[in-house]
């Protein structure tokens, strides 16, 4: 199995890209210039993080000036820092439809004239949105967004923080005034608060469509704990939370052997997979197929391990290692 390119992905499927060190999950919400109103830069896979990242201030004013808001800063400095080397080498540097000076006195700035910037919230416009005092001029409907109800409620535009519903920013302001901005409120319809308010935080961002991604299924739910999984000479411990990681080979007697990258993906409630990815030929392999997740190594005290990476000694006596429910025609990935 190879990297697929993001372009392939469709419309509503989701990915895993890693902020501040954790895996977070991100809507595909466009692919492509969603108009020509947007500058060639748009031109991309479009990403919006499926839940709120954090609650913060719109601007520290109240004021509903974008381009000198507290949240453009931070999303184009504090939080883009937190992505990996690897996609904050790859996210697009783009222009976006925005209202210059705010929402009264503000012009709409559209193409080659919009607001530059690598991380940004959607308007009014990009999640459909219609009402007297959402600037139209601020982008075209996205096609995640295209069928939502333009001036009610609708559960697509609904976000989580925490597990909790909660509104969330757009960048628009209400173009009647300088101290409102919109968000999308906890029931998906349309919002007015001021600025200098707290509000959810849903960064989005554009890629190449060419960047590639790991196209394989990933847990949308983390179970805390490491699973070791272990043949005759490879103990891995890996933790479960559906994304490759960089993890330690064991052989039988604990010493260190090298590292490998490691997945384990569920299958259902009882069968569980083990993928690894071999960064010479970019290619990943499965290993294991096990169920339940549980081994006897070859030790002195031999120990049985458990999902979440408890331990119980199951024998004094030598034995060679059981991996139950494996296919041996997959065991070596060969």
């Amino acid at each position: 199995m190879i990297k697929t390119a993001l372009g392939t992905k469709a419309v509503g499927s989701t990915i895993m890209l890693k902020v501040n060190g954790k895996n977070r999950e991100f809507l595909i919400v466009h692919q492509g210039k969603p108009s020509d109103i947007y500058d060639d830069s748009c031109n991309g896979t479009w990403l919006l993080m499926k839940d709120i990242y954090e609650i913060r201030q719109w601007h520290t004013d109240n004021l509903n000036n974008l381009e000198n808001s507290a949240i453009h800063s931070y999303l184009n400095s504090t939080f883009l820092e937190l992505f990996d080397e690897e996609t904050r080498s790859q996210i697009k540097e783009v222009k976006i439809p925005y209202r210059k000076g705010g929402g009264k006195d503000g012009a709409n700035q559209q193409g080659a004239d919009g607001l530059e910037t690598k991380i940004f919230l959607l308007s009014g416009c990009e999640v459909n949105f219609k009402y007297s005092y959402v600037g139209a001029g601020e982008g075209t409907a996205l096609d995640y967004f295209s069928k939502c109800a333009t001036s009610a409620a609708d559960g697509k535009r609904i976000a989580y923080y925490n597990g909790d519903v909660m509104s969330w920013w757009l960048r628009s302001p209400n173009i009647n005034n300088t101290t409102v901005v919109w968000s999308s409120q906890t029931d998906g319809s349309c919002y007015g608060k001021y600025p200098n308010y707290t509000g959810g935080v849903r960064p989005a961002l554009i890629l190449p469509s060419s960047f590639r991604i790991f196209d394989m299924p990933y847990l949308s739910s983390v179970v805390k704990g490491v699973t070791v999984i272990a043949d005759y000479d490879e103990i891995l411990e890996i933790p479960y939370d559906g994304m490759f990681h960089t993890v330690t080979v064991r052989n039988h007697t604990g010493t260190v052997t090298g590292t490998t990258s490691a997945w384990l993906a569920a299958l259902d409630d009882e069968c569980y997979e083990v993928y690894t990815y071999n960064t010479e030929n970019d290619e990943v392999t499965l290993r294991w197929r096990i169920n339940p997740i549980t081994v006897k190594k070859p030790t002195i005290e031999p120990k049985e391990y458990d999902y979440d990476g408890s331990a119980s000694y199951s024998s004094s006596y030598y034995k060679m290692p059981t991996i139950t429910g494996y296919d041996p025609n997959i065991m070596t990935g060969e």
